[in-house]
């Protein structure tokens, strides 16, 4: 099995990609989903971010306080990272274990970061202007322009993603869906 790491910003486009491979496929796991997943009511991860931070009300995980806390500092990202990255990691590597398909595609922001890219074969940068995906995450995450802002630039810059992954896919106006085609194969 080969397994292929997208990574980059939020809003740069993952999602559309993965879908790509998906057509060919692809296994496709969503890190952001996942770390949804772990952080359910009573999970040892949700218990680690209730002793760092007040954001947990009724045993649910407040979200948006949770985001107030992290996206305006860096230090506590990094925390809430280190909390979560772990539980991630360890239901991704059960995930590739019970795979049969031919490829298996990891979607993750913090790929490089948390460590994910060491497990795949191929990581792939998805990037787009700052404009376009401050507009799509303003779209599809219901957010004001200062709140998607926010989220963008607590993250890591085009060029770490460019530095950092064995082929970039700009996605401002669509892609090539051979030039993904390839990518998979290793063509």
């Amino acid at each position: 099995m080969k397994i292929i790491g997208v990574t980059g910003g939020t809003g740069g486009g993952k999602t559309t990609i993965t879908k790509i491979m998906e057509s060919y496929g692809a296994h496709v796991v969503d890190a952001d989903v996942v770390a949804r997943k772990v952080v359910e009511p009573k999970s040892p991860a949700l218990l680690e971010i209730a002793a760092e931070w007040d954001v947990v009300s009724g045993g649910v995980l407040d979200r948006k306080s949770l985001a107030k806390i992290v996206f305006s500092n860096k230090e506590e990202l990094h925390k809430l990272n280190t909390i979560v990255h772990k539980y991630v990691i360890e239901e991704i590597k059960k995930a590739i274990v019970q795979c049969e398909a031919e490829f298996f595609v990891i979607d993750a922001i913090a790929l490089i970061e948390s460590g994910l890219s060491s497990m795949c074969d191929v990581t792939v940068a998805v990037i787009a202007d700052k404009d376009v995906r401050l507009e799509r995450i303003m779209a599809r995450d219901n957010l004001t322009e200062k709140e998607a802002l926010m989220r963008i630039n607590a993250q890591k810059s085009d060029s770490f993603y460019i530095e950092n992954c064995d082929f970039v896919i700009y996605n401002n106006n669509g892609v090539d869906e051979k030039e993904i085609g390839r990518i998979i194969k290793g063509s």
